[in-house]
């Protein structure tokens, strides 16, 4: 899988780049399983320990997707520049350019989308864990003041 920018602007083939995409998105839904699958699981327990656990692991992944979500901004603004842009010619119009241009950038900005999503994601289930931990917490503390 392409893993820097300067990777990405090196592709100056239509076919290279729609193969680059190929790779990245067969690459990026594998590496991205066990963060889905954390995110589908249930944060809801009294377990303080699983809790901060879940939230961890979850965390962990932020970086890593800012990263790929910025590999992926770079896809996307090259795949729409000059170096894949048709050239003119009678009956390519300029509708047709634009057209072109979205189909070889439209995977790309599908996985910036999915990403920043997921930031999202990542961003909300740690507060919800944090906010979990602090109801559990507090409940902790006024059960042992009562006694």
């Amino acid at each position: 899988m392409i893993s820097s920018i300067r990777e990405v602007l090196a592709i100056s083939q239509v076919t290279d780049l729609e193969a680059a995409f190929t790779g990245f998105d067969l690459e990026m839904t594998e590496t991205l399983k066990p963060l889905t699958e954390a995110l589908d699981r249930n944060v809801l327990s009294r377990d303080v320990t699983s809790i901060q656990t879940h939230m961890a692991e979850v965390e962990s992944w932020r970086d890593r997707v800012v990263r790929y979500q910025s590999l992926v901004t770079g896809f996307v603004e090259h795949a729409k520049s000059a170096a894949f842009l048709p050239a003119k010619a009678k009956g390519n119009t300029e509708l047709d350019r634009d057209a072109f241009r979205r189909k070889v950038s439209a995977g790309f900005v599908a996985w910036q989308k999915r990403l920043e999503g997921l930031i999202d994601c990542i961003d909300s289930r740690v507060n919800l864990a944090k906010k979990v931990l602090f109801t559990e917490v507090e409940g902790f503390r006024s059960a042992r003041k009562d006694v």
